[in-house]
Order: structure tokens, then C-alpha cells, then sequence
């Protein structure tokens, strides 16, 4: 775990994501932090500003896109929190290169979710991309959190074919 949560502060440190950026809402940082800290099942990571403006143009798609390294055998949460302040929300979704591993809107449902729970089966890469659901303004900030580790051996695919056999 140590081992970990030093190479994700080195990452951090190095990827030159840390620049200065003031969050179009402090307000809803702070308190996106904060609620993630006061989660008693997860442990707060790392914090993700974004903002994005109205697109004059339908055809062109905008998005924020956070590269992040995730490490084998831990369960990760990512949330998700828009400022009341714009129309717009956000969508998120979670890539290993360009395979779309999971993302907050569940279309089916025509439901978007608050956060996403990962079961990170592979060390390496990984890429969140933040977008509107519809072409608004928004202004959002991500949260990476800490869950828990899990024994990696076993395989949410396995697990699902061993349900099906029951």
C-alpha cells in the first residue's frame, strides 16, 4: 500500500497535471474534498478541476481527459461534482487506452450517476475523460478515492461466469 501511494505522488508530481489552475468553483472543490474525506469507506486521492464552456458548434465534442496510474489488486471510486452556478453536467468515463471501462451515465437508464467504482485488475494507465451530457457550460471537479484492496487473482469476469453456473 506505501509502495503504492508513493509511485501514484510521484506520478502526480511528474505528469505535469500540477500546474496552477484556479477551479471555476472553490467553493465546490473544498466541498468535494471534503465530502470524500469524510466518507468513512473511502480515502481521498487526488482532486480534478474541470471546466468547460458551451460549444457554438454541435459537431465538435469538448472534453477534460486526466491521465492517472492505477495499481492491480485496488478498488478505486471516482466521483463526480458539478457546480450548481452552470447548466451543464458532467459525464465520466474511465479508458484503459481507448476501451471505455466504465463512465458514471448509464444510457439504458438515461441516469447519471455520482460515482463509478473500478476494480483495478491491471497495473498501468489509466485515462479519465470528463465531458458534458449535454452541450452546456459546466464546471465540475473529479475525485479519485481509495476503497479498498482486493485479492486480484480472481476475475470480475470469473466471478459472473461462476454466478451463471449456480
Amino acid at each position: 500500500m506505501i509502495l503504492f501511494l508513493l509511485m501514484f505522488s510521484f506520478y502526480s508530481l511528474c505528469s505535469g497535471q500540477n500546474y496552477l489552475y484556479v477551479p471555476c468553483d472553490a467553493e465546490l472543490a473544498e466541498y468535494a474534498k471534503n465530502f470524500v474525506r469524510d466518507d468513512d469507506d473511502v480515502t481521498y486521492l487526488k482532486h480534478f478541476a474541470i471546466s468547460l464552456d458551451k460549444q457554438s458548434n454541435d459537431s465538435i465534442e469538448v472534453f477534460s481527459k486526466f491521465s492517472l496510474v492505477l495499481a492491480k489488486g485496488v478498488k478505486y471510486r471516482l466521483y463526480i461534482f458539478d457546480s450548481k452556478n452552470y447548466l451543464g453536467e458532467s459525464v465520466f468515463e474511465l479508458h484503459d487506452d481507448e476501451i471505455k471501462l466504465g463512465t458514471s451515465y448509464v444510457e439504458k437508464l438515461n441516469k447519471n450517476f455520482p460515482f463509478y467504482d473500478f476494480k483495478c485488475i491491471k497495473t498501468g494507465v489509466y485515462h479519465m475523460v470528463v465531458r458534458p451530457l449535454e452541450n452546456e457550460a459546466l464546471c465540475s471537479v473529479a475525485v479519485l478515492g481509495y476503497v479498498e484492496n482486493f485479492d486480484e487473482t480472481i476475475s470480475p469476469l470469473k466471478e459472473v461466469d461462476e454466478n451463471k453456473t449456480q
